[in-house]
């Protein structure tokens, strides 16, 4: 599931511990909430890779093995240069209705 840091469902497991050193209002990075701590940066692209399975199960598994400190570094100079990347548009893809209900709301 899918939430944006000003929603609803945040708002409601912000209490947990795990979440309170999290400025909401900073949107810098991604987290994953995996129901018990929240994970950045590399560690949520990890999660994630892993959860999607395919090739990107397994670029998560070789990631494993890079240090963390590298594999952040890289995370923030891809964050940094995203636009350059990946291009920019002037408005956001409305997801379709199967992918709107993976959303909190």
């Amino acid at each position: 599931m899918f939430s944006p840091l000003q929603g609803e469902y945040i708002k409601k497991i912000k209490t947990n511990d795990n979440l309170k050193n999290i400025d909401l209002n900073k949107m810098e990075t991604l987290y994953v909430y995996d129901g018990q701590k929240i994970l950045s940066k590399t560690k949520a692209v990890r999660l994630i890779g892993k959860n999607l399975g395919g090739v990107w199960k397994f670029i998560s598994l070789i990631s494993q093995d890079l240090p963390l400190i590298i594999c952040d570094w890289i995370y923030d100079l891809v964050a940094k240069n995203r636009y350059k990347i990946f291009g920019q548009t002037e408005t956001c893809r409305l997801p379709s209705p199967s992918e709107a209900s993976k959303f909190y709301p």
